[in-house]
């Protein structure tokens, strides 16, 4: 159904409406039709934009946090793996520096026993060395109790 729409324009517009319609091989009505048809939707979308706007950008927050959150989780846990990596291999370096720091201790503690040991027999005599090297073995036995050892892999319990 068609109504009338009695509105006065400036004259310009009317020209350049005039010449629009005649390019464009349209009528007057059907150009001014489909101007205003054209407006109406653009208008009516700016609104469905407008509206829609705020939930697009909660729906995309929420994405993004969402994707950011799982992004830090998971390097989060590459961080803890190797992290506990890095400290294996540093648990193992300190424990083979240890054995053999141990060894190299025992051997000059060894040496250096029988340095006292000769010492105290070219100034003493045998007697003397010899309650002195079976004291130092108590003693050092009650200071450090001997380690119990390990049982080899292949031993049965």
């Amino acid at each position: 159904m068609e109504k009338q729409l009695n509105v006065w324009i400036d004259e310009n517009i009317k020209e350049a409406l005039a010449d629009q319609a005649q390019r464009e091989k349209k009528t007057l009505k059907e150009l001014i039709e489909e101007t205003l048809r054209q407006e109406t939707m653009r208008y009516n979308g700016q609104l469905i934009e407008q509206q829609a706007l705020p939930l697009i950008n909660d729906t995309i927050q929420n994405a993004v946090h969402s994707e950011m959150y799982r992004f830090v989780t998971h390097l989060e846990a590459e961080f803890h793996e190797h992290l506990a990596a890095a400290l294996n291999r540093q648990h193992e370096y300190i424990q083979r520096n240890h054995k053999s720091i141990t060894s190299l201790l025992m051997r000059y503690g060894e040496i250096n026993r029988c340095l006292l040991y000769s010492q105290l027999y070219k100034a003493y005599g045998s007697t003397y060395a010899q309650e002195a090297h079976e004291k130092a073995i108590q003693k050092a036995n009650r200071e450090f109790p001997a380690r119990k050892q390990p049982k080899a892999e292949n031993e049965q319990v």
